[in-house]
């Protein structure tokens, strides 16, 4: 593959260390709703203090709106680092769950002209409203939706 053979932007990664008592999800929502490109966390522990290492992943023109936000909400300590990203190409593809539409990201490089396939990411957003719907976990709608988009796929 070729460098052109992707897509190419300028991303701005924000981390900051959250040890209060809101859920990790709820942490996710609020950035995800404000446009956040991606937020993901992991546990983390400082001196006395397990908590979450959080990574909201934004448009570097974003980065501005998105450290206002975070000192309005958690906290004015923060590391940011500012990258290029290479990402695959995408098709965007809405399988049936439940009876309910979830929107999938197939992630691709184009080989010898042919598509090869090498991400296949369930939508966040429609992942949760379908197991509020179906009272099950978001893990669980996560998973069967990717298990339902690889046979979409392949068929």
């Amino acid at each position: 593959m070729n460098k052109t053979d992707w897509l190419i932007d300028e991303v701005s990664t924000i981390t900051f260390f959250y040890n209060g008592d809101l859920p990790p999800t709820a942490i996710i929502d609020l950035f995800l709703r404000h446009q956040a490109l991606d937020v993901f966390f992991i546990p983390a522990y400082r001196p006395g203090k397990p908590g979450y290492e959080v990574y909201i992943l934004c448009l570097t023109k974003q980065e501005v709106y998105f450290i206002h936000l975070l000192a309005e909400n958690f906290s004015t300590q923060y590391q940011l680092t500012r990258q290029h990203r290479y990402k695959l190409q995408r098709d965007f593809v809405e399988i049936q769950l439940h009876d309910y539409p979830v929107q999938v990201k197939y992630g691709y490089a184009v080989v010898n002209g042919k598509k090869n396939y090498f991400q296949i990411k369930p939508e966040y957003e429609d992942c949760k409203k379908l197991a509020i719907i179906l009272n099950r976990t978001l893990e669980e709608i996560y998973e069967q939706s990717k298990a339902k988009a690889y046979q979409v796929l392949s068929t």
